[in-house]
């Protein structure tokens, strides 16, 4: 398994992360710092209730990040559109802390449409159109998805929701992640 990172955590258990995702992980949090914008981790208690919202344990990946990695909370924009004389194409999100995980997840459309198939909500719309950003569990750094809540043409379906390929990778959608405070 040399292809992994050992994280520690406080109990010393220890969880696997790809290079890319560990990587990423480490890059978006010190360009926070640097933004001196704001974010935390996760505690055990809310990682607990996050998993019971579930019904399910959460992959040992996601709550490294969740735990390990001050994101929870960020507020951050990402270049979604070519920018035009009157928009600069940039799409405003907030990456989820459990809480908002799991009421995007469980309790809103399209996240309790979706979770069956094994999709949660990573990150809320902050553009007011509320469309939130979805990942499926089933492996390590996966696909991101924008779900739509209404029936808007998209280039996927996902259960019963249109939505679009954000990123093909979760660490790539973290790379591409830019603290709101930076931009002054």
């Amino acid at each position: 398994m040399a292809d992994f990172v050992r994280v520690k955590q406080d109990d010393d258990r220890g969880a696997m992360l790809s290079p890319a995702l560990h990587a990423a992980a480490n890059a978006l949090c010190e360009r926070l710092r640097s933004a001196g914008a704001g974010s935390f981790m996760a505690t055990e208690a809310q990682h607990a209730a996050l998993a019971t919202s579930f019904g399910r344990p959460l992959p040992q990946w996601l709550s490294a990040l969740l735990q390990n990695y001050s994101l929870c909370g960020a507020e951050l924009f990402w270049q979604a559109y070519p920018p035009e004389d009157d928009f600069d194409g940039r799409s405003y999100i907030i990456l989820a802390d459990p809480g908002n995980m799991a009421a995007e997840s469980t309790e809103l459309t399209p996240g309790r449409d979706i979770l069956p198939l094994g999709f949660v909500c990573i990150a809320a719309d902050g553009d007011g159109i509320g469309d939130p950003y979805f990942i499926p569990l089933e492996k390590e750094d996966p696909p991101v998805y924008q779900v739509h809540h209404d029936n808007t043409p998209a280039e996927h379906q996902i259960g019963p929701h249109p939505g679009r390929l954000v990123a093909h990778h979760l660490s790539d959608f973290l790379n591409m992640l830019m603290p709101t405070a930076s931009t002054g």
